[in-house]
């Protein structure tokens, strides 16, 4: 099956999936937007250091907040894949990262937020303290910053399948999820990759209602992420057999 092909496919499913459950869909992305700007929020304020101290601090502050935020996408995600199963679901499952496994998402969270920060580190350190109005400056965070976000990229979708594999194999824990994405996503990243980016058109009317359409285009993009996990699962056991 060709990439569009299967694109239409997986958002088929998603949206069956969401047929029903777009009110806690949305209600759902809505908390979990607001933990993360309230997490934003918390960082900025306590970043008030300046020079070498506050380089370290801003970075660890980041790291710090992006290891936790963890239990939340673990809880994010178990819901689409809930729904992906045709499992009930509530909303109060947003918060099933605290008591399901707690040590193993943070064990996970913890690489992935590592090797997030070190993907912009060389940029941050540009932004921090090289002259913001030297043209060399400029141009040596714009190679920084464009290398990173490339990196960062290859993580997201290395790894994106880290926490529905975590969901549905609790037993093997952070490092055999971690492992096993790597496997599932070698040869289907530009896949995946293609998936989100037919998304771009949703762009639209989520300009149109000044961002809130983002609410509903995101629970359209989970759920489609999680049936594109279930499709690659089924796909890649169904090769082995």
């Amino acid at each position: 099956m060709n990439r569009h092909a299967l694109s239409c496919a997986v958002k088929a499913r998603a949206r069956d999936a969401l047929s029903g459950h777009l009110p806690l869909a949305v209600l759902t992305n809505l908390s979990c937007s607001a933990v993360f700007v309230f997490l934003y929020l918390i960082g900025v304020e306590m970043n008030v250091y300046s020079g070498i101290p506050g380089f370290v601090f801003s970075v660890t502050i980041i790291w710090s907040l992006d290891a936790f935020f963890g239990l939340f996408s673990y809880g994010l995600q178990g819901i689409y894949l809930g729904l992906e199963y045709r499992r009930p679901v509530q909303q109060k499952d947003l918060f099933a990262g605290f008591s399901e496994n707690p040590r193993q998402i943070l064990l996970m969270q913890i690489f992935l937020a590592s090797l997030h920060v070190s993907a912009m580190l060389p940029a941050s350190w540009a932004a921090f303290f090289l002259p913001p109005h030297a043209g060399k400056s400029q141009i040596i965070f714009a190679v920084l910053f464009a290398a990173g976000v490339c990196f960062r990229l290859w993580i997201r979708l290395t790894y994106a399948l880290s926490f529905f594999l975590l969901l549905d194999f609790p037993r093997g824990g952070a490092w055999a999820s971690l492992k096993r994405s790597r496997e599932l996503m070698r040869g289907y990243k530009l896949t995946l990759l293609y998936l989100d980016l037919s998304f771009l058109p949703y762009l639209v009317p989520v300009i149109c209602t000044f961002g809130i359409g983002q609410l509903w285009v995101s629970a359209y993009m989970l759920s489609a992420r999680a049936s594109f996990y279930r499709a690659l699962l089924a796909e890649k056991t169904a090769s082995r057999g």
